[in-house]
């Protein structure tokens, strides 16, 4: 995703990472988690850890899941969503951020819409 970020930030792209401690795979504390950030330099946003799952879901993602009409998220790093300017939303599983280059390239092509 640093990389995605670091060719598409400049073209509108915003990445939203929300880590999540229901898959055992993250970090325990919100702590932990803001080193990890600052050792890697990661430059996009990073919200704090939270469910992505059930009904303490963070608002985000029951938002994403239910535009999206799909369940639950299996695995942290195996479910991404695209959002495009006018409000439409994708959602991806069992693809890298790397595989949904075309499909970003795309939606930053798109014009803006009318307001």
């Amino acid at each position: 995703m640093k990389t995605l970020h670091s060719e598409y930030a400049g073209q509108g792209l915003e990445i939203v990472a929300v880590p999540s401690t229901q898959f055992n795979q993250e970090y325990k504390t919100n702590d932990e988690l803001a080193n990890y950030i600052r050792e890697k330099e990661i430059a996009f946003t990073v919200l704090g850890l939270a469910d992505v799952n059930g009904a303490k879901a963070h608002p985000l993602y029951a938002l994403l899941k239910e535009a999206t009409g799909s369940g639950d998220i299996t695995w942290n790093f195996g479910s991404y969503f695209l959002l495009d300017r006018a409000g439409g939303v994708q959602r991806f599983d069992g693809k890298s951020p790397q595989d949904l280059t075309d499909e970003i390239e795309a939606k930053l092509a798109e014009d803006t819409p009318s307001l």
